[in-house]
């Protein structure tokens, strides 16, 4: 949350897509995105690929995990985080 939050300064708008319905990071922090207009949400997604563009980037494929259905979000760049750290 904090990145999407801090990436707003930056783009007029930034989607923020979970692979679950629910968000893992603070209440605090989920309630000051969830106030920032300029964050949209795809929740209980799953990203599938990235679509290339002529300068980098034009888009990212998602698939909604209730209907399976996919579909296409336009992008200029695609910024990724994990929460989940696993040690071999």
């Amino acid at each position: 949350m904090e990145e999407a939050h801090f990436l707003t300064r930056f783009a007029k708008e930034v989607r923020v897509v979970h692979r679950r319905n629910q968000l893992k990071a603070s209440q605090i922090m989920q309630d000051r995105a969830r106030q920032n207009e300029k964050i949209e949400w795809s929740l209980d997604r799953i990203p599938l690929e990235v679509i290339p563009g002529e300068k980098g980037v034009s888009g990212l494929k998602v698939r909604d995990n209730q209907t399976g259905d996919e579909e296409i979000f336009e992008a200029d760049g695609i910024f990724v985080t994990s929460s989940e750290y696993r040690v071999s």
